[in-house]
């Protein structure tokens, strides 16, 4: 029917009654009903409800602005819609849910649309991949489904609160939305009662629309990101999946990066209390100097300055000057005690020994230095240095060596020599159990040789860590296996070594102090020993899996000893997985208790010193990193001469002394640099380990008389400390190149 004809429809239907509005139902104008206006602006007013939102039934002004029509007509002419189960209401926020769906998807039928691209996406899937069932499923399934099932998940709890609140908000106020039927059914009001709202109303009025419309912006703004980002979501996978997240442990695997090794002494620094009582000594400082020039003040020297060609060394104030230069000349060591200067080789020079302790270094241990020192007499008859040699300069001040009794004894354990000591800050006894009785009262764990056996060094420290740790979770003894397997990464010949000593690369004496342990061969023997001559055997018990946790043997185990036992496969035969899972919040590894060798940080003192502790240092990592294009594309040709060269100019001041950290096998690799630095690598300092050195002649005793190779641990050992000790240092990952430290895409 045309409009001309609904009209006329309507007038004949009302008989030309001016109060009376015909409302209908049907676009051909039928089933018209009788309301006169008052009545149908007093029931819209009351909280009718729309009851049919749709598209068709939003509609656009001249300014497109949208107008709600046909509002509440249903429910009047008593034709609703919604189900017996459903309201009106509860309609009125499905459709409009629905109507926004619409809107964003450009789709009238939003289910259908859905199911339309999921079996579109999986016949092409099908064609494309021709995989198995199986995992087309499991790639559908990850690709569509998690979208869907996120925009769920994250939309439509916020799209309810606003669509709630819209609908509350409509149907309590319906005279603050512009709709024809608000307007048309409106009672007109007065000017003196719109010039008379209160003011309170309307501020309110305004502030709950604009704090709803923030909330409605933030809601919009966190929807879009919960769609977009995808982070990894175990509940939208597959049962495999789920299975695997569930049951998956942590995996503490390594990439391997043999150009830096740190151990405790590079991770924590000392505290005061964990120093050893005899060691600690208050370091000579300018305050300390004072003290003693007051306290010799009544001393001078004689009259006129008579007789001063020859140098008394043994004067005090000759030490004193000794002091105050060292403290001016070298910052970064501090002094802690000084020998009585001894003469030189002329007699205006003296030789003086002094114990120090780099700054940069955080363990208490203490070294030795000795030079040469050539006096002057200045003001007021004082003498002050001319000159100072370099390191080890002063021969006659070095004292000599003499062998610490190896045997000592204390508590339930006792100190048995293994070999002479030429280093008298090295103590490498072994702990010895004693009697049968100390043994028998002793609690032990032991572990034995697990998969990680011949693994990495970081495997290595990994693991024996974890096994030292639950010991003192325990407040056991550690029965310690002093064998090492170096692995083929580190050795010449590109094989794995076994028989290498604990003590060629960690400090054993460190160990010893802050831990309880006992060597394997020590324990075994001991063990075997009261088994044969008493009938009651050791209690032992035997824990086969690394699934029993250090908490489960806490406090309820009496057993003499604990035997972990790795038999299983690898990796479940390693030695870190006790420390997995639950354990990790009680076992914490004690870093503080490995230290690098002694002997080795001789090394390293010793090449600091001859630069005089004033270098620089340049990591440069290279080897198989540098011929991996796929995961570091540009470290090979970041590395090159030319490019380490103009990029040193920016960071390094030209011919000071630089000192190259590196894994690159050819020494000439770096002769480019030459011409503008002080050139140092480990291969220049080769006589600190050749067979006349003291680092050779104290571990071929060691090894009982046969030579011990200066491998690939050691020399990265060497060259991470000495790297330290520099006063500017460039690295490679993160001054160099651009390329991560673990490979593309891992920074």
């Amino acid at each position: 029917m045309m409009r001309i004809e609904i009209e006329a429809a309507c007038k004949e239907y009302c008989s030309n009654d001016t109060s009376c509005v015909a409302v209908t139902s049907k676009n051909d104008g039928s089933e018209f009903i009788l309301l006169k206006e008052q009545t149908l602006s007093s029931i819209l007013l009351t909280c009718a409800v729309h009851g049919n939102l749709k598209l068709e039934n939003v509609l656009l002004d001249e300014k497109l602005a949208p107008k709600v029509t046909y509002f509440g007509l249903r429910p009047l002419l008593g034709k609703e819609a919604a189900s017996p189960s459903e309201s009106p209401a509860e309609r009125d926020i499905f459709m409009f849910g629905e109507m926004l769906l619409q809107i964003v998807t450009c789709e009238r039928d939003i289910l259908a649309a859905i199911c339309s691209h999921t079996f579109k996406h999986r016949s092409k899937s099908d064609e494309d991949d021709m995989a198995p069932p199986s995992q087309n499923s499991l790639h559908l399934q990850k690709s569509m489904f998690p979208n869907i099932t996120r925009i769920s998940f994250y939309s439509l709890p916020f799209a309810a609160i606003v669509v709630f609140t819209f609908t509350l908000d409509l149907l309590t106020f319906p005279e603050s939305y512009n709709t024809p039927f608000s307007h048309s059914l409106r009672k007109p009001m007065k000017d003196s009662e719109l010039s008379t709202e209160p003011i309170g109303h309307n501020l309110i009025k305004l502030i709950s629309n604009l704090c709803f419309s923030v909330f409605v912006f933030s809601v919009l703004i966190f929807t879009v990101i919960a769609i977009t980002y995808q982070p990894p979501d175990p509940w939208l996978e597959s049962a495999p999946a789920l299975t695997k997240f569930f049951t998956q442990t942590e995996n503490a695997t390594f990439k391997n990066d043999d150009s830096v090794l740190k151990t405790g002494e590079d991770l924590l620094a000392v505290a005061a209390s964990t120093v050893p009582p005899a060691l600690t000594i208050n370091p000579i400082t300018e305050t300390v100097i004072e003290k003693s020039e007051e306290k010799i003040s009544n001393l001078s020297l004689k009259s006129d300055c008579e007789n001063l060609g020859a140098v008394n060394c043994s004067d005090p104030r000759v030490l004193l000057s000794v002091e105050r230069f060292n403290l001016k000349t070298f910052k970064f060591i501090v002094f802690l005690e000084y020998q009585t200067p001894v003469s030189g080789s002329k007699s205006d020079e003296c030789d003086v020994a002094w114990r120090f302790r780099n700054k940069k270094e955080k363990s208490w241990r203490k070294y030795r230095d000795f030079r040469r020192f050539k006096f002057g007499i200045g003001e007021n008859c004082t003498y002050t240095v001319v000159y100072a040699g370099g390191w080890h300069s002063g021969i006659n001040a070095r004292r000599p060596r003499t062998r610490p009794n190896t045997t000592r004894s204390g508590g339930n354990l006792k100190l048995a020599p293994r070999i002479p000591i030429r280093d008298e800050e090295i103590n490498d006894t072994i702990p010895t159990l004693g009697s049968d009785m100390n043994f028998r009262e002793g609690k032990y764990l032991y572990y034995a040789r697990g998969g990680d056996y011949c693994k990495g060094m970081n495997y290595y420290l990994w693991s024996f860590l974890c096994g030292l740790e639950e010991a003192m979770y325990l407040n056991r003894t550690f029965v310690m296996d002093l064998s090492i397997c170096l692995s083929a990464s580190y050795n010449p010949s590109n094989k794995d070594e076994g028989g290498k000593d604990f003590w060629y690369y960690f400090d054993f004496e460190h160990l010893k102090e802050v831990a309880s342990i006992v060597e394997e061969s020590e324990f075994l023997r001991s063990w075997k020993k009261w088994d044969r001559v008493h009938k009651r055997k050791v209690p032992v018990k035997k824990v086969t899996s690394y699934k029993v946790t250090p908490m489960q043997l806490k406090d309820k185990n009496k057993s003499t000893i604990i035997w972990r036992q790795f038999d299983a496969p690898e990796p479940e035969n390693y030695w870190y997985r006790v420390c997995e899972g639950q354990a990790a919040k009680y076992i914490q590894r004690p870093w503080h208790a490995l230290w690098k060798s002694k002997r080795l940080m001789n090394i390293v003192t010793e090449i600091s010193g001859q630069l005089d502790w004033d270098f620089d240092a340049v990591h440069v990592v290279r080897g198989e990193k540098a011929q991996n294009k796929e995961l570091w594309p540009h470290l090979d040709s970041d590395t090159s001469p030319e490019a380490l060269l103009a990029k040193l100019k920016e960071m390094v001041q030209p011919w000071r002394n630089l000192y190259i950290a590196t894994n690159e096998p050819f020494y000439n690799y770096f002769d480019k640099l030459r011409s503008q630095y002080k050139v140092h690598l480990l291969d220049d300092y080769n006589e600190l380990w050749s067979n006349t050195s003291e680092w050779y002649n104290e571990t071929t005793q060691m090894n009982d008389g046969k030579p011990v190779e200066f491998d690939g641990y050691t020399r990265v050992t060497v060259d991470t400390e000495v790297l330290y000790r520099a006063k500017i240092r460039v690295e490679t990952f993160y001054n160099l190149t651009n390329d991560c430290k673990d490979g593309i895409n891992t920074c």
